[in-house]
């Protein structure tokens, strides 16, 4: 079994916009920061907290079931709201080097206590 947590700090200065990459693997989850041009100056900065965490489990060497909790703090300067996703998923490795696989994953998103995203 393996357990990881983190807590994560995010600026984005003026000018910039955050687009999470909706690919989830198990290690490392992926945030992209883009530079906008100048028709985009004026727009606010501001910042976020996030902690996430995972707890993966191997059930042997083709199977792992895992579950990762992220909630991630808001800011009203980047008209984000607070957002929770719990995002469970089993992974089957269909060799034993673990090169090819099939993940089933299911993601539920509350923003700002809005209820299900997806």
């Amino acid at each position: 079994m393996r357990w990881q947590t983190e807590l994560l700090y995010r600026e984005v200065e003026n000018g910039e916009r955050q687009h999470p990459e909706e690919h989830h693997d198990e290690e490392h989850e992926h945030i992209h920061v883009e530079e906008a041009g100048d028709d985009h100056d004026g727009l606010p900065g501001g910042s976020e907290w996030e902690v996430y965490s995972q707890v993966i489990y191997t059930m042997n060497l083709h199977v792992d079931a895992g579950v990762r909790l992220v909630y991630v703090a808001g800011d009203s300067d980047l008209e984000t709201g607070d957002r929770f996703r719990a995002s469970p998923a089993v992974t089957v490795y269909f060799d034993s080097h673990r090169r090819s696989m099939l993940r089933a994953q299911y993601n539920y998103d509350d923003i700002d206590g809005g209820g299900e995203v997806r």
